[in-house]
């Protein structure tokens, strides 16, 4: 539909769903009008992050062209990927790993079969390689075995996009920046200083160099995606012992998007965080302190009518971990104690993040001798057993870099 193709997505979806509607009622659900129309709408309102919504749709259009294209034709198999590729995102967007185990077979399904029938060399190849390999590396954390895989993957990826698109095509450069990130990964695998990190840190520096000279040229210099490759780049280079390099790369991103789209543009507020984050890993906490106020200020003015206030509570907990690293333990606790408060009634008392923030309470009330109230807390939340909180992390990390 033209209003999809120029991103009036959602104007774009009443009419989508009346078309489907139209074709299902006239046509039936079967036929090839309907499951193209099936098609449109399941990835207008993927793009539209109704990734929920979608996935019965992408079911319905795959199992049909199963039926009556056969699992190897290329219509099928491009089916058989994006169910895939909308698992990957649905499990990466709800932390479902169930919805990441669904889509590896599909992943591999499909790349077997473009391998097949299309070779090697072929685009929707190519991108089923990827595609196989940036699920891998999600499921990294929990398979070690994943990364080992995802690396000739990766290879492959970069090296076919290289030469069958070229090397400033959107598709070679999201290849360049995937095995940048799978090289960072197996930085952080390996022994703190060992040769082989050097070596992954050292090969993975210039590929994000490139990622962020060719989106830059593609998508501007201060594009959501080209800002992310700048982030990512200054954290190998802090990694690498070039923290004032990669200060100075933030600091240099930072203005320019203080300039081009305002302080308080979620982009802006987003590298003003990775700033903060980057002068607390060197310890320049004085430094950080501002500017991690200036964030939480911003946020809880752009979400004091929101539901989940989700970036006003991760910018409180953030300025929270930078008091308490100062020995500032009084003026954390306050924020501390929003945090859970706020993470226990947005998503529950037993998801990850409010389980952090009991650990971090926790070990604030504990530098303030409020020992009792630290285990009330462990006791009401029903923690089996004291972890690292904030303070304690940011201690074990200073001494493991010494």
């Amino acid at each position: 539909m033209l209003l999809h193709q120029l991103g009036n997505l959602d104007a774009a979806e009443p009419l989508s769903r009346a078309k489907l509607d139209s074709c299902r009622r006239t046509l039936g659900d079967r036929h090839p009008d309907t499951i193209t129309a099936i098609d449109t709408h399941s990835q207008l309102l993927a793009d539209l992050g109704k990734l929920g919504e979608a996935l019965p749709l992408k079911r319905e259009s795959l199992a049909e062209k199963r039926r009556t294209l056969g699992h190897k034709h290329p219509d099928t198999l491009l089916s058989v990927n994006n169910l895939a590729v909308l698992l990957n995102d649905l499990g990466r967007q709800t932390g479902d790993s169930r919805m990441l185990r669904e889509a590896e077979p599909l992943k591999r399904e499909a790349l077997a079969g473009c391998r097949e029938v299309l070779g090697n060399r072929h685009p929707h190849t190519l991108a089923s390689v990827a595609n196989l390999a940036d699920m891998l590396m999600q499921l990294a954390p929990a398979e070690p075995r994943a990364l080992l895989e995802a690396e000739p993957l990766c290879r492959e990826a970069l090296a076919g996009s290289r030469e069958v698109l070229g090397d400033s095509h959107p598709d070679t450069l999201k290849s360049v920046g995937m095995l940048a990130a799978l090289l960072v990964e197996q930085a952080h695998h390996a022994k703190p200083k060992s040769k082989v990190r050097k070596g992954k840190l050292e090969e993975c520096e210039p590929l994000y160099r490139e990622a962020i000279t060719g989106f830059g040229n593609l998508c501007g210099k201060y594009h959501p995606t080209t800002n992310s490759y700048v982030n990512e780049h200054a954290r190998v280079l802090l990694d690498m012992g070039r923290g004032e390099e990669a200060e100075k790369k933030l600091r240099e991103l930072m203005s320019g998007l203080r300039a081009s789209l305002g302080d308080s543009h979620p982009e802006t507020l987003m590298i003003i965080t990775h700033l903060a984050g980057l002068l607390r890993a060197q310890m320049k906490l004085a430094e950080a302190e501002p500017l991690a106020r200036e964030v939480l200020g911003t946020w809880r003015e752009l979400e004091a009518t929101a539901k989940v206030p989700r970036n006003t509570l991760t910018s409180i907990n953030i300025l929270a971990e930078l008091l308490h690293s100062q020995g500032k333990h009084k003026e954390a606790e306050p924020l501390c104690r929003e945090v859970l408060a706020g993470f226990t009634a947005c998503v529950g008392p037993e998801h990850p993040f409010t389980v952090s923030a009991v650990e971090n309470l926790s070990a604030v009330l504990r530098k303030l001798g409020k020992d009792n109230e630290a285990d009330d807390l462990f006791a009401k939340y029903q923690l089996k057993s004291h972890m690292p909180g904030i303070g304690e992390e940011e201690e074990s990390r200073i001494q493991d870099a010494d």
